[in-house]
Parts: structure tokens; C-alpha cells; sequence
């Protein structure tokens, strides 16, 4: 009997252990959890197999507070996990930050896949989109939690928060239309990857300028942020200018390829989408900040 209780009590441990992993370190599959724990992936799939069943963790490894509460015997230190010293709201401005980090990374690795013609950064920066949409699920689910079990919360904050993180989702989404480029097998032109590693290049400063500056609350960036999508806009049109030069010589020669100007276009449009977010991003947290007068996160 002492035996089985020792068991139980361990078990329960071990499952402590992981509810806290998900929630604080944002794992995406049960391998990551069971290395980072160092136990066996057999074991973990068995511990949080009944949790998963009733709805208390999520496919995407995140936590329902409101179902868990239903099964709060199970843990003997269930509060702990929203009693330690980070709040929700600090770890949501943390898995905001990393999931703008690896948005940056995706941007980055689907431009240069264009430029250098690698098939293989093409394919990374698509397989990236899947993180991009878990910190999404993640940052959602947090948010859904936080309106769940603190009903006085503030509907504005969390809202525009939501609003961030949706945004930042599109920027993944764009960011897998530019590499589709690569993967259709298509070159680009020395000219137009000048023009397209420029714009690559204000787009991270847009991103850097709206949603760094709103993670660390220096929201005085209008200006700049304008001033940005100037430089974007003059450089979309110079592009469709070069464009429609290429497609007159393309013409006059072997007649025109309408697969590759479209994706072609897609590029630029895609790269011109993403400025237009961090311009209507920046717009509606000074607003925000404006109307409220106080902290968001």
C-alpha cells in the first residue's frame, strides 16, 4: 500500500512538472518535454494522455485553467502554477517577444531563400509556420484564461493584445507565400532582388519599430513608422515598374510566363502587406494608449 502511494505521489509530481513545462516554457511536442524533463516520451504520452482526453491540455501543448480546475486533485500544488513569481501577463509579453524573434527569423530565412535560389531555406521557412501558429494557439489560449478565471480583467488590453499576436500570425503567413517563390522552382532577376532585399529590410525595421517598441512600451513611434512605409511604397512601385519591363522583354521572346510573374508579384505584395500591419499595428496601440492612459502588459 505505501508502495502504490509512493507511486502516485511520484506520478502526480511528474505531472506537476509538466503542466508547469507547458505553461512557462512554451514546449511544442511531447519530445521537447520529455528531454527537457529527462524522462521517456512513452511516459509523458501516459501521464497527460487522460488530461488531453478530458480537455484540460490542448493538442498545441497549452493549459485550459477553466478544465483543470475541475481536476485540481490531481495536483496538491495546483495554485503554484499561477501563484509563482511570473504572472500570465508577463509570460504572454514573453511568448510575445519570442514568437516576434522567430516571425523576424522566418522573414528572414524566405527573403534569402530568393536570393541565393535555396530550395532548402524555402522549405524551413514554410516548416517555421508551424511554431508561428503555436505561439498563436498558445498566446490565445492565455489570453481566453486569463478572461476565465479573472473576470475584472481588462477587455481593451487583452483584445488589443489578441490583435498583436493575430498580426504577428500574418507576417508568418506572408512570409510562407514569399518562399513558394523558391519552391516553384522560379529565378529572380539581379535588379528585382535588389529591390526585394531593401524592402526585406525596412519590413524588419517596421517590425522592430512596432512591436519591439510596443513589448518594451515606447509607443512615440508614428513618425517613424510613416515614414517607413514611404520607403516601402516607393520601392513597391519601382518594383512594378521592373516588372512590367520584364515582362515586355519575356514577351518579345518566348511569350510570357504568367506562373512566374504571379508569384513574382507576390513577393512584393507579401513584403508590402507585412509594412501595412506594422503600420496599423503602431496606429491602434497609440490609440490605445492614448484613450486608456495605462500600462497594456
Amino acid at each position: 500500500m505505501n508502495n502504490k502511494s509512493q507511486k502516485i505521489t511520484k506520478g502526480n509530481r511528474t505531472l506537476k512538472d509538466i503542466m508547469d513545462l507547458i505553461y512557462y516554457q512554451n514546449p511544442s511536442t511531447q519530445d521537447e518535454i520529455a528531454e527537457k524533463l529527462g524522462i521517456t516520451r512513452r511516459y509523458v504520452t501516459k501521464l497527460i494522455q487522460p488530461l488531453v482526453k478530458e480537455g484540460v491540455i490542448k493538442r498545441s501543448y497549452t493549459i485550459d485553467f477553466k478544465k483543470l480546475e475541475e481536476h485540481s486533485e490531481l495536483f496538491t500544488s495546483f495554485d503554484s502554477i499561477r501563484s509563482q513569481e511570473s504572472s500570465t501577463d508577463t509570460l504572454i509579453k514573453k511568448w510575445l517577444h519570442d514568437m516576434v524573434i522567430h516571425v523576424q527569423d522566418q522573414l528572414k530565412l524566405s527573403v534569402t531563400s530568393i536570393i541565393q535560389d535555396d530550395f532548402e531555406k524555402a522549405n524551413q521557412a514554410i516548416e517555421m509556420d508551424k511554431i508561428t501558429n503555436n505561439f498563436f494557439d498558445k498566446i490565445r489560449t492565455s489570453i481566453q484564461t486569463i478572461m476565465t478565471v479573472e473576470p475584472h480583467s481588462d477587455y481593451a488590453r487583452e483584445s488589443t493584445i489578441h490583435e498583436i499576436c493575430f498580426d504577428v500570425e500574418r507576417i508568418g503567413d506572408y512570409c510562407c507565400r514569399i518562399s513558394r517563390f523558391t519552391i516553384g522552382n522560379f529565378n529572380i532577376s539581379d535588379d528585382l532582388k535588389e529591390i526585394v532585399s531593401e524592402m526585406h529590410d525596412i519590413a524588419q525595421k517596421m517590425i522592430e519599430c512596432s512591436l519591439y517598441s510596443f513589448i518594451k512600451e515606447k509607443y512615440d513611434h508614428k513618425h517613424e513608422i510613416l515614414e517607413l512605409e514611404r520607403k516601402l511604397n516607393r520601392l513597391e512601385k519601382i518594383s512594378f515598374e521592373t516588372i512590367d519591363n520584364e515582362m515586355v522583354e519575356n514577351s518579345r521572346s518566348n511569350g510570357i510566363n504568367f506562373e512566374y510573374f504571379r508569384h513574382l508579384l507576390q513577393i512584393i505584395i507579401s513584403l508590402e502587406r507585412i509594412g501595412n500591419i506594422c503600420t496599423e499595428l503602431t496606429l491602434s496601440v497609440n490609440e490605445f494608449y492614448f484613450k486608456s492612459s495605462k500600462t497594456l502588459i
